[in-house]
Protein backbone atom coordinates (compact mmCIF):
# COMPACT_ATOMS: atom_id res chain seq x y z
CA UNK A 1 0.00 0.00 0.00
CA UNK A 2 0.78 3.69 -0.90
CA UNK A 3 0.65 6.69 0.38
CA UNK A 4 -1.50 7.86 -2.47
CA UNK A 5 -4.31 4.77 -1.67
CA UNK A 6 -5.23 6.63 1.30
CA UNK A 7 -5.61 10.11 -0.11
CA UNK A 8 -8.80 11.43 -1.96
CA UNK A 9 -12.59 11.10 -2.27
CA UNK A 10 -13.26 6.87 -2.43
CA UNK A 11 -14.83 7.51 -6.01
CA UNK A 12 -12.11 9.52 -7.45
CA UNK A 13 -8.26 9.69 -7.76
CA UNK A 14 -5.79 9.98 -5.11
CA UNK A 15 -3.99 13.42 -3.85
CA UNK A 16 -0.67 14.13 -4.35
CA UNK A 17 1.07 14.83 -0.83
CA UNK A 18 2.82 17.94 -0.92
CA UNK A 19 6.59 17.91 -0.48
CA UNK A 20 6.33 20.01 2.64
CA UNK A 21 4.31 17.18 3.75
CA UNK A 22 6.47 14.79 2.89
CA UNK A 23 9.13 16.54 4.66
CA UNK A 24 7.21 17.82 7.62
CA UNK A 25 6.68 13.67 8.09
CA UNK A 26 10.54 12.66 7.97
CA UNK A 27 11.28 15.20 10.09
CA UNK A 28 9.13 14.11 12.88
CA UNK A 29 10.25 10.53 12.70
CA UNK A 30 14.01 11.69 12.39
CA UNK A 31 14.69 11.84 16.06
CA UNK A 32 13.44 8.41 16.26
CA UNK A 33 15.26 7.09 13.74
CA UNK A 34 12.51 5.20 11.87
CA UNK A 35 11.32 5.24 8.12
CA UNK A 36 7.37 6.47 8.67
CA UNK A 37 6.15 5.87 5.54
CA UNK A 38 5.27 2.24 5.86
CA UNK A 39 4.27 3.32 9.48
CA UNK A 40 1.30 5.46 8.03
CA UNK A 41 0.13 2.77 6.03
CA UNK A 42 0.54 -0.47 8.05
CA UNK A 43 -2.29 -0.14 9.73
CA UNK A 44 -4.86 1.29 6.64
CA UNK A 45 -3.65 -1.98 4.87
CA UNK A 46 -4.36 -4.29 7.80
CA UNK A 47 -8.00 -3.41 8.24
CA UNK A 48 -8.37 -2.34 4.32
CA UNK A 49 -8.94 1.05 4.68
CA UNK A 50 -8.63 3.01 1.41
CA UNK A 51 -9.63 6.93 0.31
CA UNK A 52 -11.96 8.31 2.07
CA UNK A 53 -12.60 12.38 1.53
CA UNK A 54 -12.66 14.32 4.29
CA UNK A 55 -13.32 11.44 6.98
CA UNK A 56 -10.17 9.63 8.35
CA UNK A 57 -9.92 5.69 7.81
CA UNK A 58 -11.66 4.45 10.68
CA UNK A 59 -14.36 7.09 10.61
CA UNK A 60 -13.86 9.15 14.00
CA UNK A 61 -12.33 11.93 12.83
CA UNK A 62 -13.43 14.50 10.14
CA UNK A 63 -12.37 17.78 8.24
CA UNK A 64 -15.40 20.33 8.62
CA UNK A 65 -15.41 23.57 6.69
CA UNK A 66 -16.18 26.58 9.14
CA UNK A 67 -16.96 30.02 8.05
CA UNK A 68 -13.50 31.18 7.58
CA UNK A 69 -11.28 27.91 7.08
CA UNK A 70 -10.76 24.05 8.11
CA UNK A 71 -11.26 22.08 11.72
CA UNK A 72 -10.08 18.63 12.86
CA UNK A 73 -12.67 17.38 14.99
CA UNK A 74 -11.83 13.38 16.27
CA UNK A 75 -15.23 12.28 18.48
CA UNK A 76 -13.93 8.66 19.21
CA UNK A 77 -14.80 8.50 22.62
CA UNK A 78 -18.79 8.16 23.86
CA UNK A 79 -17.87 11.50 26.23
CA UNK A 80 -16.84 13.02 23.36
CA UNK A 81 -20.14 12.33 21.36
CA UNK A 82 -22.04 13.49 24.51
CA UNK A 83 -20.66 16.78 24.92
CA UNK A 84 -21.39 17.89 20.83
CA UNK A 85 -24.71 19.53 22.22
CA UNK A 86 -22.67 21.42 25.13
CA UNK A 87 -20.36 22.42 22.05
CA UNK A 88 -22.45 23.07 18.82
CA UNK A 89 -26.08 22.61 20.18
CA UNK A 90 -26.92 19.88 18.14
CA UNK A 91 -27.20 15.93 18.34
CA UNK A 92 -24.22 13.68 17.78
CA UNK A 93 -24.83 13.49 13.95
CA UNK A 94 -21.85 14.51 11.44
CA UNK A 95 -24.65 15.96 9.20
CA UNK A 96 -25.66 18.39 11.61
CA UNK A 97 -22.12 18.87 13.15
CA UNK A 98 -21.30 20.05 9.71
CA UNK A 99 -23.98 22.43 9.44
CA UNK A 100 -23.13 23.90 12.82
CA UNK A 101 -19.24 24.40 12.23
CA UNK A 102 -20.16 26.02 9.01
CA UNK A 103 -21.42 28.71 10.89
CA UNK A 104 -19.18 29.80 13.12
CA UNK A 105 -15.58 30.70 12.58
CA UNK A 106 -13.06 27.64 12.83
CA UNK A 107 -11.21 29.65 15.97
CA UNK A 108 -14.74 29.86 17.70
CA UNK A 109 -14.93 26.43 16.91
CA UNK A 110 -11.57 25.20 18.36
CA UNK A 111 -11.69 27.14 21.56
CA UNK A 112 -15.46 25.94 22.43
CA UNK A 113 -14.48 22.80 21.85
CA UNK A 114 -11.37 22.89 23.92
CA UNK A 115 -13.14 24.28 26.65
CA UNK A 116 -15.07 21.10 26.66
CA UNK A 117 -12.00 19.19 26.02
CA UNK A 118 -12.90 17.57 22.76
CA UNK A 119 -9.99 17.01 20.61
CA UNK A 120 -10.49 19.45 17.81
CA UNK A 121 -8.11 21.61 15.73
CA UNK A 122 -8.03 24.26 12.95
CA UNK A 123 -5.70 23.39 10.04
CA UNK A 124 -2.82 25.09 9.85
CA UNK A 125 -1.92 24.50 13.26
CA UNK A 126 1.12 23.28 14.50
CA UNK A 127 3.64 23.09 17.68
CA UNK A 128 6.74 25.07 17.64
CA UNK A 129 8.19 21.91 19.74
CA UNK A 130 8.34 18.13 19.16
CA UNK A 131 5.31 16.56 21.08
CA UNK A 132 7.56 14.10 23.25
CA UNK A 133 10.68 14.70 25.29
CA UNK A 134 13.46 12.30 26.05
CA UNK A 135 14.74 10.93 29.10
CA UNK A 136 17.22 8.69 29.90
CA UNK A 137 16.23 6.84 32.65
CA UNK A 138 18.80 4.42 34.62
CA UNK A 139 22.24 3.24 33.46
CA UNK A 140 21.37 1.88 30.51
CA UNK A 141 23.11 2.78 27.09
CA UNK A 142 19.99 4.02 24.76
CA UNK A 143 19.81 1.55 21.73
CA UNK A 144 21.44 2.31 18.13
CA UNK A 145 18.63 2.60 15.94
Amino acid sequence: MQLADLTGHADGPPIDTPPRILDAIHALAAPLGIDPMPRLTERAEIWSYGRNGRTSCGGATRLLRAEDGWIAASITRPDDEDLVPAWLGCDFEWAAIERAISTRSARHAVDQGRLLGLPVARLGERRTTLPWTRTELGDVAPLDR
